[in-house]
């Protein structure tokens, strides 16, 4: 064993170093890392101009797909902040027409308390957030239309509304109309909470 450790640091002290060129020549290259290669492992520098080319082609490839990963992220989350705490987008507009019922004794001794709004159904019978709603634009004027299930502790129903926007209401959202339909046995009954088509 101590033949074999005499033998180990003979080997250690011939590949180190020999002199301080040596030594700085050594940790410059640990320093910089190995030489850029090709997946077939030739060095970078002794590419041919057309096998450089394509190295670099496929660096460039590599960072417009992240730049392009990064803007479709960026897309995303304005788009669902927009939607969520703009006055205008339509889960504001839905918000407060399930607070409008919420506060209309109307409608709270028709369907109960604890009144929710909700989207159609799915197949398997499960509530959906999204809603049926629409936007369209006439004369300068913006108008959205929507229909929302609703649903208390005694009954449910569904709430049909439609609200403009223009230079005239301040460019706030009012209400051209809002009912609610609420399903009994001897046929539906309409809640009229807003009615402004006449001034139209």
């Amino acid at each position: 064993k101590l033949v074999q450790r005499l033998h180990t640091v003979a080997r250690q002290r011939a590949a180190a170093p020999k002199n301080e060129e040596q030594y700085q020549s050594v940790l410059t290259q640990q320093r910089k890392g190995p030489p850029r290669t090709l997946m077939e492992g030739k060095p970078f520098a002794e590419l041919t101009v057309a096998e450089k080319v394509v190295e670099t082609t496929k660096d460039v490839s590599s960072v417009g797909v992240i730049l392009l990963g990064v803007g479709l992220a960026g897309a995303f989350t304005w788009a669902v902040v927009s939607e969520m705490f703009f006055a205008d987008g339509p889960t504001s507009v839905m918000s407060r027409a399930v607070d409008r019922m919420r506060s209309e004794y109307r409608v709270t001794d028709a369907l109960g308390s604890n009144i929710r709004g909700f989207g159609e159904a799915d197949r398997r019978g499960r509530q959906r957030r999204n809603y049926q709603h629409a936007e369209y634009e006439v004369k300068g004027v913006q108008y959205m239309r929507m229909k929302i299930n609703v649903e208390g502790d005694l009954n449910h129903g569904v709430a049909q509304l439609e609200v403009k926007k223009s230079k005239a209401t301040g460019g706030k959202y009012q209400y051209r109309y809002f009912f609610v339909d609420i399903p009994g046995g001897e046929g539906s009954q309409r809640i009229i909470l807003e009615d402004n088509r006449n001034e139209d």
